[in-house]
């Protein structure tokens, strides 16, 4: 089953934000979005994240260390 997906939309927001490392400022104005938008989207996308992780990873809620 699909299971728990990001949008487009909240890809691109998670990839500009996460691993391109700008803040919301810079992503609102990137993608003409407002920056509440774009806080809400990657709110949505770390929570479906945060979800994914722990159904694929189980065991990870149990590992004090966290995710490197």
């Amino acid at each position: 089953g699909g299971g728990i997906l990001l949008t487009e939309k909240e890809r691109l927001i998670f990839d500009h934000v996460i691993n391109q490392k700008h803040n919301v400022a810079e992503t609102a104005q990137t993608f003409n979005m407002k920056e509440n938008t774009v806080m809400v989207l990657l709110y949505r996308a770390r929570k479906k994240a945060k979800k994914i992780i722990l159904t694929q990873f189980p065991d990870i809620k149990n590992n004090k260390g966290g995710i490197k």
